[in-house]
């Protein structure tokens, strides 16, 4: 019931997954099982089969994949931009000018390869 009851305040919330509408794909079913009897072990997997085929007939599966492939860009990115930012702050010393100027200006410095990333990587 715990579980149920968790499924149903994720959509309640707002804090369901994006791009997963309504339907069986959207709330996958809570599924009794015993380790030591291995009751329930075929509903489950008959369960997770039914899930699977609801998201891949609906289109879902592939958003999903499409956005675990973007998330993986998007931390690869982040981890070379911050290694960028840290070479960029290296040795700076403080002066009088705002912190997010020196920032924009470290970012459009064509000598340190950022302006296309300022650009939105136009």
């Amino acid at each position: 019931r715990d579980l149920e009851l968790m499924l149903d305040l994720s959509a309640m919330t707002g804090h369901r997954r994006p791009g997963v509408g309504s339907g069986t794909a959207a709330r996958p079913a809570v599924v009794s099982t015993t380790a030591t009897t291995g009751g329930g072990v075929g509903e489950l997997s008959a369960a997770v089969d039914a899930h699977r085929d609801a998201l891949a007939d609906g289109g879902g599966l592939a958003d999903r994949r499409a956005q675990r492939w973007r998330a993986e860009v998007r931390s690869h990115l982040v981890d070379r931009l911050l290694a960028l930012a840290d070479g960029a702050v290296d040795g700076l010393e403080p002066t009088d000018r705002p912190p997010d100027a020196v920032a924009r200006g470290l970012v459009n410095d064509p000598e340190r390869g950022w302006s296309r990333a300022a650009e939105g990587g136009r």
